[in-house]
């Protein structure tokens, strides 16, 4: 048997791992900075409490187009918290928190101790991590288990004991429960598995590989039951609201994001930690120093992983016509974090603290910023709707992608006096939510002119407030002839502007009768 991938990470020195001192400093600096947003709940993150908030939540999700493990969780951590802004992100704080360990130990078994440390430090300061543990949404959540998956798959790939087994089974169902991203990286570890037990080269023992392609089988039956929505959800909501993937760009963006965003410190980030993946792959430290020798074992699974997920999620998604986005690589990050890790540990002494230290201050730098950034104006048109808008208004979302964040925070009912009538654009549904059932369709075929109309004779002598923003995809066009239809019953006046400085902007207008 030939055997690619050691139990250990094999170097021609044996290098004092990082100090515990660097690491708690990290640590400690990096659990601060997740739990420091500020911003209101933009749509992602509103959808998710609304929809958590629902009794209901399946049915809830057929319309939004994602797995429910994250708001069952996100319901119970409410009941226990509460539902306000801070209450409701602690929870990706704490589960990215409760990571760490999983990368150390995950570090631990591929090289050692030095390795271990290196994992925790490039996790606890990742901006991409940072950056969810900061948001209400799954993201953080699938991180977590893909780790502490990938520890407990590889515990069962040494001794595969029923047991660990069987807890392999419930992490391919949690996965699977939680992102659909996950699909692919678990059919990527699947094929890889495959290989393993039945490949002429082996990269692991092929019986234990048999006995994990059995426990991927259970996973998979334990996920059954959600399989009709699934295909419901297929078949019915997709990714409207995006343009369809260009595979460069898609990895460029990504790249931006795993480094902090857009900002060109982020950029240059994102870029010099493609180059120390370079070194993982290709990099080997013996006796005559650090050399490139060809693709390193170690870094064989990670890289396979990944490269694999992207070819299967990428070309499902271009005959699917389904979009990839940067947040979406969160299920992959445990075999990122990892590839980073070795290629950190090639280098030695105050290169290693130097190079760390340089991705730290500016990884914390770029993720406090985005932390701090304001996300949406949802906060401000509510707080305008609070103070003018009274029974007998009419409040028009268009697009309908607006409502969610602004309806959060609307306060009519604890005013004492009703609240306006809320609708969107074109279906006159609630703002809590948004359906992506049949999206374009129903938005393309919508007649502007015809709802305006509705919209002056419900309010009759109310006022009609226009809530719009004019770049998302499926409306081009549709809100701006209805803010000018409008206009042609009742004058216009501009209450408030579109800032765009924030990523989810939104101008009002005001008719007065």
């Amino acid at each position: 048997m030939v055997r690619l991938i050691p139990e250990r990470t094999a170097e021609a020195d044996n290098p004092q791992p990082v100090p515990w001192l660097v690491v708690g400093l990290v640590v400690t600096a990096g659990a601060l900075l997740r739990f420091i947003a500020e911003s209101p709940l933009w749509l992602d993150e509103a959808l998710s409490v609304h929809i958590a908030q629902s009794n209901a939540i399946e049915d809830a999700l057929r319309q939004d187009g994602h797995p429910p493990l994250y708001y069952l969780v996100l319901n119970f951590w409410m009941d226990l918290v509460g539902d306000g802004d801070r209450a409701v992100r602690s929870l990706s704080g704490v589960i990215s928190l409760a990571t760490l360990p999983f990368a150390y130990l995950r570090g631990r078994q591929v090289g050692g101790e030095h390795l271990g440390r290196l994992a925790v430090v490039v996790l606890a300061s990742l901006p991409f991590a940072i950056r969810y543990a900061n948001e209400t949404r799954m993201y953080s959540l699938a991180v977590l288990l893909a780790f502490a998956g990938w520890w407990i798959f590889e515990t069962a790939r040494r001794k595969p004991t029923l047991a660990r087994l069987g807890a392999v089974a419930v992490f391919v169902a949690l996965l699977l429960y939680t992102h659909y991203w996950a699909i692919w990286m678990l059919g990527a570890a699947g094929i890889w598995l495959l290989v393993a037990a039945f490949g002429r080269v082996h990269l692991f023992d092929p019986t234990a590989a048999r006995r994990l392609s059995g426990a991927f089988i259970l996973g998979g039956v334990l996920y059954l039951p959600w399989v009709p929505a699934l295909l419901d959800q297929a078949a019915n909501t997709g990714t409207p609201w995006a343009d369809p993937d260009r595979p460069a760009t898609d990895i460029v963006l990504l790249i931006f994001e795993l480094g902090g965003g857009l900002r060109s410190e982020a950029q240059l980030l994102g870029m010099v930690m493609v180059g120390i993946v370079v070194l993982a792959l290709f990099a080997r430290r013996d006796d005559e120093g650090l050399r490139f020798a060809g693709f390193q074992p170690s870094a064989m699974e990670s890289a396979a992983v990944i490269g694999l997920a992207f070819v299967i999620g990428l070309a499902v998604g271009a005959v699917s016509g389904s979009v990839f986005q940067p947040r979406y690589f969160a299920v992959l990050i445990p075999f990122f974090v990892m590839l980073l890790a070795l290629g950190l540990g090639k280098l030695r002494g105050r290169v290693l603290l130097g190079v760390i230290a340089a991705m730290v201050v500016v990884g914390f730098g770029m993720s406090a910023v985005e932390a701090r950034t304001k996300r949406t104006q949802g906060a401000d048109v509510a707080a305008l709707l609070n103070e003018q808008a009274t029974s007998g208004d009419v409040v028009v979302f268009c697009p309908d992608q607006l409502g969610p964040s602004t309806s959060r925070y609307l306060q009519a009912a604890e005013s004492g006096r009703p609240g306006p009538t809320l609708w969107t654009f074109p279906s006159k549904g609630s703002p809590l939510r948004v359906d992506w059932r049949n999206y374009e369709m129903r938005n393309r075929s919508a007649d502007p002119a015809a709802f305006a109309a509705g919209a002056l004779a419900e309010a009759s002598e109310g006022t009609v407030w226009l809530v719009m923003a004019t770049t998302y995809r499926t409306y081009e066009g549709k809100c701006e002839i209805l803010r000018d239809a409008l206009a042609g019953q009742r004058p216009l006046e501009l209450a408030i502007a579109g800032d765009p400085n924030v990523f989810e902007p939104a101008t009002v207008f005001r008719y007065a009768p």
